[in-house]
């Protein structure tokens, strides 16, 4: 935008000296001034260039090259008048300059659409950037709640895994504590948990068989059998 604004203000300048040359009726005023057209329509080629290289639109690109087209009619005109001036032919000025008019008009309207073009083109950029932004939040933030489902249900069947085999051991604990010594622990893990299961198992099984030796011993003995012996 800040190019065809710089654009638009050398094309007015030169303008305003093309006119300043018809004006004058020293040669020495007008050189100046003649200086500043060619200076000025330099700065127009260069902002226009700007412009070219930032535009990404069909439409905006067309209409560059259409201030290009008509930008090059002026300044010739413009140039002509510079020339008839210095030469000190006012009256032949006077008519190039007047015949300059509608074309210098028209330049200054194609300069006012480009410029609309171009803040078209930047509120579209805007807008797809703010789209783009928006999406990318949302992605991030689904992507995000997500994460924390699936540890969050990581954590909890990690925990499940470890506190499952204890529960159980601990079930199996109260029917020891209830002299009941016909349930053992189901292993199939190669863990520590699994370890101590086999551990716990194999000290119940080596109990009941204790409390079975015990058990006819005592049985012996209430018939008057002394012969029966505890095996360790």
């Amino acid at each position: 935008m800040r190019l065809v604004q710089q654009a638009n203000i050398a094309q007015l300048t030169t303008a305003r000296a093309a006119r300043n040359v018809v004006i004058f009726t020293d040669v020495e005023q007008m050189r100046p001034q003649a200086a500043t057209v060619e200076q000025q329509w330099a700065a127009f080629s260069q902002h226009l260039t700007g412009i070219g290289r930032l535009t990404m639109s069909d439409a905006l690109r067309s209409g560059v090259s259409e201030v290009e087209r008509l930008g090059s009619e002026v300044k010739a005109q413009q140039m002509e008048i510079v020339r008839l001036g210095l030469a000190n032919q006012s009256d032949a000025a006077s008519t190039a300059l007047t015949t300059l008019g509608p074309k210098g008009a028209e330049l200054q309207s194609r300069l006012d659409t480009l410029a609309d073009l171009k803040d078209q083109e930047m509120k579209a950029v805007a807008e797809q950037v703010l789209a783009t932004s928006t999406r990318v939040r949302s992605t991030t933030l689904v992507t995000i709640v997500v994460c924390v489902v699936l540890t969050i249900g990581l954590v909890i069947f990690i925990s499940r895994a470890m506190t499952a085999p204890l529960r159980k051991a601990v079930d199996l604990l109260a029917f020891v504590a209830q002299a009941d010594f016909s349930k053992t622990l189901d292993v199939d893990s190669r863990d520590e948990l699994g370890d101590v299961a086999r551990a716990l198992n194999g000290a119940l099984l080596q109990i009941k068989d204790a409390l079975g030796n015990v058990r006819q011993a005592a049985e012996g003995m209430a018939r008057g059998d002394f012969s029966v012996q505890v095996r360790q």
